[in-house]
């Protein structure tokens, strides 16, 4: 419960209001990805 609950408030720092606990690792790691080259000036 406190994991899933720490997921969500992570998501919701990220503006990731349709992040659920459904969506896959990969999803995320591909968010996360995006949001490092965007931020490095890269995308």
């Amino acid at each position: 419960m406190a994991h899933q609950a720490l997921d969500a408030a992570v998501a919701a720092a990220y503006g990731w209001t349709d992040v659920t606990p459904q969506t896959s690792d990969d999803e995320i790691l591909a968010r996360l990805l995006a949001l490092n080259l965007q931020r490095a000036g890269k995308r």
